[in-house]
């Protein structure tokens, strides 16, 4: 609505009260008088109409609405029926002002149905947030229909919708018969106050034993003057010549509890006195507004006056975010791995909660062909080396280990064997990164294996003693030629048994040595190094 028109509506209201005294019918466009109002009977407070007392409108739905140079207009979620009812940027879509998709947000409730206030601080379309079963938006926002419950999106929790797991509900509803309804409405006439609050007009007082909101008088209520000398609201009396609660030995503030423990309205009887203070389960602001040892926190979703993990419970509404009252002890339950949280402290021992949920922590070390790469071997798990494999340097397996895939070898070793995989060292002309990438008596040549100039290589048969024979090799019989040549010893990295000495066989990458009782040549086929020579088997 412009400045202009809205100075015209102003100037009609004012107009109609003037000084006609109220004889010529007011034009149709002008606000009807309604002697209920105040204002001097000229409804206000409205959209689009004038603000009350200059500065005061009503609620609109859920929403208070705003005073705007003399004019009451729709904030976020206000009924409306055309832009012009709507506060500053706000748009009427389907009969309620909000934010359009793009516009500028600051707070959920302000974009319009579908759309929710983004980590860029503009109403957008969910996507990967806000939609059923996917984790919810910022501020706990989801799609119409849905409700945030332990940080996912659910089809539990709102309002009419089924209560969620712990009778809990989302948005401040109550769980009423194992469904979400809202709370009781307050603030009206001969409603509850709101806390202490209550519409434009009435006023917060003691109406028979709870607080009820209550057009204003200007005798009879509590404080006030009695009416006709003696008369006041139900439930109190006059005390002299002012409106009080009755006298009585029990029940009221700072008097005895009566039997039971019973208070008068929302006082709460504490160490067998009546106060103000609030009780374990009930709202509160603060812990300081909680009787006892309660403190104040989520359980899970509203503040309420509750006890930690340990403390003691009546019920599991007495207990703080999503823990239960254990009632064979009547304490308050830490959650186990898998359950959900509001914070870590209700988490059992060694778990933490992370994203709604108390999970265990997890490791710290990096596994083998980690991409996040390492800067020394304490960065990888044990067993680990932290080598280039080929250029960027990350945690990986050496020559012999079991893997899933290349990457997790270190250098260009490849992960090969059936029905076993392991890092299997680069055969002669095979490509390489390093000499620990060639398999034993190569060297790493100009990138790739070969065997080192002036020795014999692997499977010379032409050697009489180790020294002829090229890096690790020996000069031994190999029991599939029965004659001497260079062979790999135990331990020794090889590809195929024919590589290995005497009767000792390529075992996951590596020559590995016989055991006690298994066929032998000589004792350096054995483990225990010891081949009888009768019987050749090895000994233990």
């Amino acid at each position: 609505m412009n400045l202009a028109l809205r100075l015209l509506l102003v100037a009609s209201i004012f107009a109609l009260v003037g000084c006609d005294g109220g004889m010529t019918p007011p034009p149709a466009d002008v606000p009807v008088m309604d002697a209920t109002r105040p204002e001097g009977g000229v409804r206000c407070g409205r959209v689009g109409q004038a603000c009350c007392a200059g500065s005061s409108c009503e609620s609109n739905g859920i929403v208070q609405l705003v005073c705007d140079m003399g004019i009451c207009l729709g904030g976020p979620g206000a009924d409306c029926t055309n832009p012009t009812d709507c506060y500053s940027t706000y748009s009427c879509t389907d009969n309620k002002c909000c934010l359009r998709e793009g516009d500028a947000c600051s707070a959920p409730n302000e974009c319009c149905q579908g759309t929710v206030c983004g980590a860029s601080m503009t109403c957008e379309r969910p996507g990967s947030c806000g939609g059923l079963e996917q984790m919810c938006c910022r501020d706990n926002v989801c799609q119409a229909g849905l409700s945030c419950n332990a940080g996912t999106c659910v089809t539990c929790g709102g309002t009419g919708q089924p209560c969620c797991p712990g009778n809990t509900c989302s948005n401040g509803n109550m769980c009423v018969g194992d469904v979400c309804q809202s709370p009781p409405p307050c603030g009206g006439d001969g409603q509850a106050c709101c806390g202490r609050a209550c519409d434009p007009g009435l006023t917060c007082a003691m109406m028979g034993t709870t607080m009820r909101c209550q057009r204003s008088m200007t005798c009879g209520a509590m404080g006030q003057a009695c009416c006709a000398g003696s008369m006041c609201n139900a439930g109190l009396v006059c005390n002299g010549t002012t409106c009080a609660m009755p006298m009585a030995a029990c029940g009221s503030i700072d008097q005895p509890c009566c039997a039971g423990n019973a208070c008068a309205g929302v006082l709460q009887c504490q160490s067998g006195r009546c106060t103000s203070c609030r009780a374990g389960g009930t709202t509160c602001g603060t812990s300081a507004d909680c009787c006892g040892d309660f403190v104040c926190r989520r359980a899970p979703t509203n503040l309420v006056c509750c006890h930690g993990q340990g403390g003691s419970c009546a019920s599991s509404a007495q207990c703080c975010g999503y823990m239960l009252c254990d009632t064979a002890t009547m304490r308050c339950a830490c959650q186990q791995e898998g359950r959900s949280c509001v914070d870590s402290s209700e988490c059992c021992t060694g778990t933490t909660c992370m994203s709604g949920t108390c999970r265990r922590p997890m490791t710290t070390c990096r596994m083998a062909g980690d991409p996040m790469g390492c800067t020394t071997a304490t960065d990888c798990c044990a067993g680990l080396r932290c080598d280039p494999s080929p250029t960027t340097r990350r945690c990986c397996q050496d020559i012999g280990a079991t893997c899933t895939a290349t990457d997790q070898c270190c250098g260009l070793t490849q992960c090969e064997g059936t029905p076993t995989r392991v890092c299997t060292c680069r055969g002669n002309g095979s490509t390489c990164a390093s000499e620990r990438d060639c398999c034993a008596g190569l060297t790493c040549q100009t990138g790739t294996c070969r065997p080192p100039t002036g020795c014999k290589p692997q499977g010379d048969a032409t050697c009489t003693n180790n020294t002829e024979c090229c890096g690790v090799l020996v000069c031994n019989t190999v029991v599939s030629t029965g004659r001497a040549q260079c062979c790999s010893s135990s331990g020794a990295t090889c590809r195929v048994n024919s590589e290995c000495c005497g009767t000792m066989n390529c075992t996951n990458g590596r020559c590995r040595c016989q055991a006690t009782g298994a066929a032998c040549r000589n004792g350096g086929d054995c483990c225990s190094t010891r081949c009888d020579t009768t019987t050749r088997v090895c000994l233990p």
